[in-house]
């Protein structure tokens, strides 16, 4: 992307080209399903649609890409009618991503549990509970984390206990 200041000081930016590349699409006559060549001129017009902030700079971005589509054999009829479709799509995107969004919930509680059959019950039962849950403890994501074996971890820890042997401890 190149970005350069306006005359009026505004921040712009285009589409980059890089030198040497060769501007060679999909071509019409090989073997893909129609829908792969109509995808292909779709998704690069967005792409040029969102790498412009300024509507001149887009529309001569979009009529060179007409052309090296065309050279590859793709009909303008069909990029002229895609090519709305196209500015609609990628005004929708810009318009989704700066939706303010509800923050996500960084409040997690983890059950680490062995697994056992009746886990489905206590799940159920957990969720006909959420609404005391999220009373107690606000907005918060709860996660059953299933473990079919014991950790390695948990059996070290578990057998230093069992064996009597003291855990040492530093002095500072």
């Amino acid at each position: 992307m190149n970005i350069y200041l306006s005359s009026d000081g505004l921040i712009n930016y285009k589409l980059y080209k890089k030198e040497t590349d060769a501007r060679l699409y999909l071509q019409t006559d090989s073997f893909h399903p129609k829908h792969v060549f109509n995808s292909v001129v779709f998704s690069q017009m967005i792409r040029v649609i969102q790498r412009n902030s300024q509507e001149s700079t887009c529309i001569e971005d979009l009529n060179e890409l007409k052309s090296d589509l065309t050279k590859s054999g793709h009909s303008e009829s069909a990029m002229d009618e895609l090519e709305p479709l196209a500015v609609q799509r990628a005004i929708e995107q810009d318009l989704y991503e700066n939706l303010e969004r509800a923050p996500e919930t960084t409040q997690k509680l983890v059950f680490s549990v062995k697994f056992f059959r009746e886990i489905g019950d206590l799940k159920k039962l957990v969720h006909s509970m959420k609404t005391e849950i999220e009373h107690l403890c606000g907005d918060i994501n709860i996660t059953f984390a299933l473990r079919k074996q014991p950790s390695v971890g948990n059996t070290v820890v578990r057998n230093r206990r069992l064996s009597g042997c003291p855990v040492q401890e530093t002095e500072s």
